[in-house]
Protein backbone atom coordinates (compact mmCIF):
# COMPACT_ATOMS: atom_id res chain seq x y z
CA UNK A 1 0.00 0.00 0.00
CA UNK A 2 2.86 2.38 0.78
CA UNK A 3 4.34 1.77 -2.66
CA UNK A 4 0.98 2.41 -4.33
CA UNK A 5 0.57 5.65 -2.36
CA UNK A 6 4.05 6.79 -3.39
CA UNK A 7 3.33 5.96 -7.04
CA UNK A 8 0.11 7.97 -7.03
CA UNK A 9 1.58 10.84 -5.03
CA UNK A 10 4.50 11.21 -7.42
CA UNK A 11 2.43 10.76 -10.61
CA UNK A 12 1.56 14.45 -10.91
CA UNK A 13 4.57 15.80 -9.09
CA UNK A 14 5.77 19.10 -10.48
CA UNK A 15 9.40 19.85 -11.30
CA UNK A 16 11.05 20.89 -8.06
CA UNK A 17 8.63 19.02 -5.77
CA UNK A 18 10.15 16.42 -3.48
CA UNK A 19 8.27 13.36 -2.15
CA UNK A 20 10.02 11.32 0.52
CA UNK A 21 9.02 8.68 3.04
CA UNK A 22 9.30 10.37 6.42
CA UNK A 23 8.42 7.58 8.84
CA UNK A 24 6.59 4.29 9.05
CA UNK A 25 3.40 5.46 7.32
CA UNK A 26 4.33 9.08 6.81
CA UNK A 27 5.45 10.90 3.70
CA UNK A 28 6.65 14.42 3.17
CA UNK A 29 5.85 16.38 0.02
CA UNK A 30 7.92 19.53 -0.22
CA UNK A 31 6.52 22.05 -2.69
CA UNK A 32 8.71 25.12 -2.98
CA UNK A 33 7.33 28.38 -4.37
CA UNK A 34 3.80 27.22 -3.57
CA UNK A 35 1.14 29.06 -1.61
CA UNK A 36 -0.82 27.27 1.09
CA UNK A 37 -3.93 27.50 -1.10
CA UNK A 38 -2.10 25.86 -4.02
CA UNK A 39 -0.71 23.17 -1.71
CA UNK A 40 -4.18 22.38 -0.37
CA UNK A 41 -5.40 22.01 -3.97
CA UNK A 42 -2.60 19.57 -4.77
CA UNK A 43 -3.40 17.56 -1.63
CA UNK A 44 -7.13 17.48 -2.40
CA UNK A 45 -6.43 16.11 -5.89
CA UNK A 46 -4.15 13.48 -4.39
CA UNK A 47 -6.74 12.60 -1.73
CA UNK A 48 -9.33 12.00 -4.46
CA UNK A 49 -6.89 9.91 -6.54
CA UNK A 50 -6.10 7.75 -3.53
CA UNK A 51 -9.74 7.40 -2.46
CA UNK A 52 -10.94 6.54 -5.98
CA UNK A 53 -8.04 4.32 -6.97
CA UNK A 54 -8.62 0.68 -7.80
CA UNK A 55 -6.80 -1.59 -5.36
CA UNK A 56 -8.28 -4.86 -6.57
CA UNK A 57 -4.83 -6.27 -7.31
CA UNK A 58 -3.84 -5.70 -3.66
CA UNK A 59 -7.07 -6.32 -1.74
CA UNK A 60 -10.78 -6.03 -2.39
CA UNK A 61 -13.08 -3.86 -0.32
CA UNK A 62 -10.29 -1.71 1.09
CA UNK A 63 -10.84 2.02 1.48
CA UNK A 64 -7.74 4.16 1.68
CA UNK A 65 -7.52 7.68 3.02
CA UNK A 66 -4.84 9.95 4.38
CA UNK A 67 -4.37 13.07 6.42
CA UNK A 68 -2.07 15.88 5.41
CA UNK A 69 -0.58 19.02 6.87
CA UNK A 70 0.16 22.22 4.99
CA UNK A 71 2.93 24.27 6.56
CA UNK A 72 5.39 26.95 5.66
CA UNK A 73 8.28 28.31 7.62
CA UNK A 74 8.18 31.82 8.92
CA UNK A 75 11.02 34.34 8.75
CA UNK A 76 13.85 33.16 10.99
CA UNK A 77 11.96 30.03 12.04
CA UNK A 78 14.18 26.99 12.46
CA UNK A 79 13.34 23.84 10.50
CA UNK A 80 12.89 21.91 13.74
CA UNK A 81 10.16 24.36 14.80
CA UNK A 82 8.30 23.85 11.53
CA UNK A 83 8.56 20.07 11.95
CA UNK A 84 7.20 20.30 15.50
CA UNK A 85 4.18 22.26 14.23
CA UNK A 86 3.64 19.70 11.49
CA UNK A 87 3.80 16.82 13.98
CA UNK A 88 1.21 18.47 16.24
CA UNK A 89 -1.07 19.15 13.27
CA UNK A 90 -0.87 15.50 12.18
CA UNK A 91 -1.99 14.41 15.65
CA UNK A 92 -4.90 16.88 15.40
CA UNK A 93 -5.89 15.40 12.05
CA UNK A 94 -5.76 11.84 13.38
CA UNK A 95 -7.85 12.71 16.43
CA UNK A 96 -10.36 14.69 14.36
CA UNK A 97 -11.28 11.70 12.21
CA UNK A 98 -8.49 11.42 9.65
CA UNK A 99 -8.85 11.88 5.87
CA UNK A 100 -8.34 15.64 6.16
CA UNK A 101 -5.88 18.45 5.71
CA UNK A 102 -4.72 20.59 8.62
CA UNK A 103 -2.63 23.73 8.69
CA UNK A 104 0.43 24.05 10.86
Amino acid sequence: MLQRFAERASADQRAGDLLARWGGEEFSLVMSSTTQTEARGVLEQLRQRIANGDLGDIATGVNVSFSAVVASGGPGEASVQVLERIDLALYRAKHAGRDRAESA
